[in-house]
Protein backbone atom coordinates (compact mmCIF):
# COMPACT_ATOMS: atom_id res chain seq x y z
CA UNK A 1 0.00 0.00 0.00
CA UNK A 2 0.82 3.87 0.10
CA UNK A 3 3.47 5.10 3.50
CA UNK A 4 4.69 8.12 4.23
CA UNK A 5 8.40 8.32 4.55
CA UNK A 6 9.88 10.60 6.26
CA UNK A 7 13.49 11.52 7.77
CA UNK A 8 14.36 10.72 11.41
CA UNK A 9 15.48 14.22 11.83
CA UNK A 10 12.47 15.99 10.63
CA UNK A 11 10.08 13.76 12.73
CA UNK A 12 12.15 14.20 16.04
CA UNK A 13 12.07 18.31 15.06
CA UNK A 14 8.59 17.85 14.39
CA UNK A 15 7.81 16.47 18.51
CA UNK A 16 6.73 13.10 16.45
CA UNK A 17 3.28 11.95 15.85
CA UNK A 18 0.31 13.22 18.14
CA UNK A 19 -0.79 10.18 20.06
CA UNK A 20 -3.97 11.80 20.59
CA UNK A 21 -5.17 11.41 16.98
CA UNK A 22 -4.97 8.14 15.23
CA UNK A 23 -6.53 6.59 12.64
CA UNK A 24 -7.20 10.10 10.07
CA UNK A 25 -5.03 13.29 10.20
CA UNK A 26 -1.61 12.12 12.24
CA UNK A 27 0.28 11.86 9.25
CA UNK A 28 -1.28 15.87 8.63
CA UNK A 29 -0.50 17.34 11.76
CA UNK A 30 3.19 15.85 11.52
CA UNK A 31 3.43 17.06 8.08
CA UNK A 32 2.54 20.49 9.39
CA UNK A 33 4.87 20.37 12.20
CA UNK A 34 7.70 19.43 9.96
CA UNK A 35 7.16 22.58 7.62
CA UNK A 36 7.14 24.52 10.63
CA UNK A 37 10.31 23.29 11.83
CA UNK A 38 11.52 24.52 8.10
CA UNK A 39 11.41 21.01 6.09
CA UNK A 40 9.09 20.30 3.02
CA UNK A 41 6.84 17.14 1.85
CA UNK A 42 7.11 16.34 -1.35
CA UNK A 43 5.08 13.49 -3.13
CA UNK A 44 5.89 11.06 -5.86
CA UNK A 45 2.51 10.70 -8.20
CA UNK A 46 4.63 8.26 -10.30
CA UNK A 47 5.27 5.63 -8.11
CA UNK A 48 2.74 3.14 -8.60
CA UNK A 49 0.72 1.46 -5.36
CA UNK A 50 -1.75 -0.61 -4.45
CA UNK A 51 -4.75 -0.80 -2.27
CA UNK A 52 -6.69 -2.95 -0.73
CA UNK A 53 -9.89 -3.02 1.28
CA UNK A 54 -8.77 -2.02 5.04
CA UNK A 55 -10.49 -4.10 7.76
CA UNK A 56 -11.87 -1.02 9.36
CA UNK A 57 -13.57 0.16 6.50
CA UNK A 58 -14.98 -3.02 5.02
CA UNK A 59 -18.36 -2.61 5.64
CA UNK A 60 -21.33 0.27 5.14
CA UNK A 61 -21.27 0.92 8.82
CA UNK A 62 -17.62 1.06 9.44
CA UNK A 63 -17.30 3.69 6.35
CA UNK A 64 -19.71 5.56 7.76
CA UNK A 65 -18.38 5.53 10.95
CA UNK A 66 -14.82 6.45 8.80
CA UNK A 67 -16.44 9.40 7.29
CA UNK A 68 -17.20 11.00 10.66
CA UNK A 69 -14.51 10.13 12.24
CA UNK A 70 -13.16 12.38 8.80
CA UNK A 71 -15.53 15.17 9.32
CA UNK A 72 -14.26 15.43 12.76
CA UNK A 73 -10.48 15.54 11.95
CA UNK A 74 -10.93 18.13 9.26
CA UNK A 75 -11.78 21.08 11.01
CA UNK A 76 -9.30 20.18 13.84
CA UNK A 77 -6.78 19.81 11.39
CA UNK A 78 -7.21 23.55 9.73
CA UNK A 79 -8.35 25.19 12.22
CA UNK A 80 -6.19 24.22 15.52
CA UNK A 81 -3.18 21.91 13.78
CA UNK A 82 -1.59 24.58 11.35
CA UNK A 83 -2.48 21.27 8.04
CA UNK A 84 -4.40 24.16 6.18
CA UNK A 85 -1.38 24.00 3.64
CA UNK A 86 -1.06 20.46 3.56
CA UNK A 87 -5.25 20.17 2.90
CA UNK A 88 -6.47 22.72 1.21
CA UNK A 89 -3.65 24.75 0.35
CA UNK A 90 -1.55 25.00 -2.82
CA UNK A 91 1.08 22.46 -0.92
CA UNK A 92 -1.95 20.20 -0.91
CA UNK A 93 -1.40 18.91 -4.48
CA UNK A 94 -4.23 17.81 -7.07
CA UNK A 95 -5.55 14.42 -5.53
CA UNK A 96 -5.90 15.89 -1.76
CA UNK A 97 -7.78 19.41 -3.78
CA UNK A 98 -9.98 17.15 -5.47
CA UNK A 99 -10.61 15.16 -2.03
CA UNK A 100 -11.85 18.55 -0.60
CA UNK A 101 -14.56 19.22 -2.89
CA UNK A 102 -15.77 16.21 -2.41
CA UNK A 103 -16.42 17.07 1.55
CA UNK A 104 -17.55 20.32 0.30
CA UNK A 105 -20.27 18.40 -2.02
CA UNK A 106 -21.08 16.58 1.34
CA UNK A 107 -21.21 19.59 3.79
CA UNK A 108 -23.82 21.10 0.92
CA UNK A 109 -25.95 17.97 0.33
CA UNK A 110 -26.75 17.29 3.76
CA UNK A 111 -28.89 20.68 3.98
CA UNK A 112 -30.23 19.89 -0.20
CA UNK A 113 -31.38 16.86 1.09
CA UNK A 114 -33.46 18.68 4.14
CA UNK A 115 -35.12 21.18 2.20
CA UNK A 116 -35.58 19.10 -0.58
CA UNK A 117 -37.75 16.63 1.47
CA UNK A 118 -39.35 19.31 3.14
CA UNK A 119 -40.42 20.52 -0.20
CA UNK A 120 -41.32 17.53 -1.20
CA UNK A 121 -43.61 16.95 1.77
CA UNK A 122 -45.16 20.47 2.19
CA UNK A 123 -46.67 19.62 -2.02
CA UNK A 124 -44.04 22.25 -3.35
CA UNK A 125 -43.46 21.82 -7.26
CA UNK A 126 -41.52 18.89 -8.33
CA UNK A 127 -39.13 20.79 -10.60
CA UNK A 128 -37.59 22.94 -7.60
CA UNK A 129 -36.59 19.75 -5.20
CA UNK A 130 -36.26 17.20 -8.06
CA UNK A 131 -34.21 20.13 -9.58
CA UNK A 132 -31.94 20.65 -6.56
CA UNK A 133 -31.12 16.70 -6.16
CA UNK A 134 -30.24 16.85 -9.94
CA UNK A 135 -27.57 19.42 -9.70
CA UNK A 136 -26.32 18.18 -6.77
CA UNK A 137 -26.05 14.59 -7.99
CA UNK A 138 -24.48 15.58 -11.35
CA UNK A 139 -21.86 17.35 -9.11
CA UNK A 140 -21.21 14.74 -7.05
CA UNK A 141 -21.03 12.32 -10.55
CA UNK A 142 -18.74 14.91 -11.51
CA UNK A 143 -16.63 14.49 -8.93
CA UNK A 144 -16.59 10.37 -8.39
CA UNK A 145 -16.02 9.97 -12.50
CA UNK A 146 -12.89 8.97 -12.31
CA UNK A 147 -12.45 6.42 -9.71
CA UNK A 148 -15.59 5.30 -10.92
CA UNK A 149 -14.25 4.51 -14.02
CA UNK A 150 -11.15 3.10 -12.16
CA UNK A 151 -13.15 0.89 -10.13
CA UNK A 152 -15.45 -0.37 -12.78
CA UNK A 153 -18.67 -0.47 -10.72
CA UNK A 154 -21.22 -2.54 -12.05
CA UNK A 155 -24.69 -0.57 -13.11
CA UNK A 156 -26.52 -3.09 -9.46
CA UNK A 157 -23.66 -1.50 -8.00
CA UNK A 158 -23.54 1.62 -8.96
CA UNK A 159 -27.82 2.12 -7.90
CA UNK A 160 -26.44 0.96 -4.36
CA UNK A 161 -23.52 3.67 -4.37
CA UNK A 162 -25.90 6.56 -4.93
CA UNK A 163 -28.29 5.25 -2.94
CA UNK A 164 -25.69 5.50 0.14
CA UNK A 165 -24.66 8.59 -0.44
CA UNK A 166 -26.93 10.78 1.92
CA UNK A 167 -25.73 8.32 4.66
CA UNK A 168 -22.07 9.39 3.71
CA UNK A 169 -23.06 12.74 3.37
CA UNK A 170 -24.79 13.21 6.83
CA UNK A 171 -22.24 10.96 8.70
CA UNK A 172 -19.52 13.89 7.30
CA UNK A 173 -21.39 16.32 8.09
CA UNK A 174 -22.17 15.59 11.52
CA UNK A 175 -18.81 14.91 12.16
CA UNK A 176 -17.45 17.67 10.70
CA UNK A 177 -19.75 20.01 12.91
CA UNK A 178 -18.50 18.39 16.14
CA UNK A 179 -15.12 19.16 14.75
CA UNK A 180 -16.01 22.31 14.67
CA UNK A 181 -17.11 22.26 18.07
CA UNK A 182 -14.17 20.75 19.17
CA UNK A 183 -11.30 23.01 17.35
CA UNK A 184 -13.65 26.37 18.79
CA UNK A 185 -13.44 25.27 22.28
CA UNK A 186 -9.75 23.74 22.05
CA UNK A 187 -10.95 20.39 23.40
CA UNK A 188 -8.90 18.70 20.29
CA UNK A 189 -6.04 16.76 21.85
CA UNK A 190 -5.90 14.41 24.74
CA UNK A 191 -8.54 12.07 22.90
CA UNK A 192 -10.97 14.57 22.29
CA UNK A 193 -11.85 13.48 18.57
CA UNK A 194 -10.63 10.00 18.83
CA UNK A 195 -11.92 7.33 16.90
CA UNK A 196 -15.83 6.41 18.23
CA UNK A 197 -15.79 2.94 20.19
CA UNK A 198 -17.39 -0.19 18.93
Amino acid sequence: GRCDGFRLEAVKAAGYYDTSHHSAGEDQLLCAAMRAAGYQIYQAPRLRYFLSVSDAQDTVWKLVRHLWLFGVKHPILVLRGGAGAGVVGTGAGANRRARMMLRASQLVSAPVYLLALAAALAGGPAWSWAGALAALFAWKGWIFARHIRAVGLSPAELVVFALLQPAFDYAYATGFARGVWLAASGSWAAGGASEPAG
